[in-house]
């Protein structure tokens, strides 16, 4: 029976009071107890790959599953699949020129921070300004100081630009030791709009620059394994990435840091490539770099 059924009975006083009372709305509903410690719990998942805020984008408007509007939204999803830790960055700064949404986010997870065991972190989104040039490296490098944040992200698709090798931002977090996610937007095997030529560019140009795919499409495993043998400063989020055993392959070959965990939620789910994971034939060690090690490593070594 549904909770509208259980309604409409208690309108017409078919149904006691305590029966509703035991239905709550799902809102309502306590979070349930933790379980005992899992596999995913021991290799301490650090979700590299998360969204923040409104669905702003058309792609993204069927999606099931609500998005993740405050802290709490994202620590109970997390929660559901046994993730420590996550790297957000907000749906604003992807969809539209608007460098608010770094603020908003900053904002909801420092309400988070206030707690003993801070598990949402942040990576700054890149924006153009309202002319359409991205901002100065001064002003980025700035920014992260601010706030004290580790990674960039950056999404040439949607804000309509060409990466550029040469770029004096590039150049800035290659100085600082901090990892750029590059968002090529959502990609299909047959509609790929990854930029392989500056992609590769960039890492034959900027070899201290560490450089992360964010949920790159099927079947591009040959243009992932190209940039894989040519420097171990390239890195993908293995998000809506479906080739059976590819992850596993990818680590055997160019070592477990080549995959870091990333989910890309709300926009697909977490359990696919946690799954890709906790039951590939990789070890427990290679099993908890892709898991979170490698991710932390990468946080840990950029300048302060």
């Amino acid at each position: 029976m549904t909770r509208r059924d259980l309604q409409k009975l208690f309108t017409l006083g078919l149904v006691a009071p305590e029966v509703e009372a035991q239905n709550p709305p799902p809102a309502a509903r306590k979070t349930p107890a933790r379980a005992p410690a899992t596999l995913a719990d021991r290799l301490e998942f650090f979700d590299g790959d998360v969204i923040f805020g409104p669905r702003l984008l058309p792609v993204e408007k069927n999606i099931l599953g609500p998005p993740f509007l405050t802290a709490e939204d994202v620590l109970r999803e997390l929660d559901h699949y046994h993730i420590r830790e996550a790297l957000l960055f907000h749906s604003a700064c992807k969809s539209s020129r608007d460098p608010k949404g770094n603020e908003l986010l900053l904002a909801a997870i420092e309400k988070q921070r206030a707690t003993r065991n801070p598990r949402l972190h942040a990576v700054w989104s890149i924006v153009p300004e309202p002319d359409g040039k991205l901002p100065s490296a001064d002003s980025v490098v700035g920014s992260l100081r601010q706030h004290g944040l580790k990674a960039a992200r950056m999404f040439p698709v949607n804000h309509r630009y060409k990466l550029d090798p040469g770029s004096e931002i590039l150049a800035a977090l290659e100085e600082r030791k901090a990892p750029l996610i590059v968002d090529f937007g959502i990609t299909f095997p047959h509609n790929d709009r990854t930029d392989w030529e500056a992609v590769e560019s960039i890492l034959r140009r900027r070899p201290g620059l560490d450089l992360i795919l964010a949920h790159p499409p099927s079947r591009q495993n040959h243009h992932i394994f190209a940039m894989m043998e040519l420097t171990g400063k390239f890195h993908i989020h293995p998000a809506g990435f479906r080739v059976h055993q590819e992850i596993s392959a990818m680590c055997r070959l160019f070592g477990p840091a080549a995959v870091i965990y990333g989910s890309h939620l709300p926009y697909y789910t977490a359990a696919a490539p946690l799954a890709e994971t906790i039951y590939s034939d990789l070890t427990f060690q290679e099993q908890k770099m892709i898991a979170g090690d490698a991710l932390r490593a990468l946080l840990r070594a950029a300048k302060p």
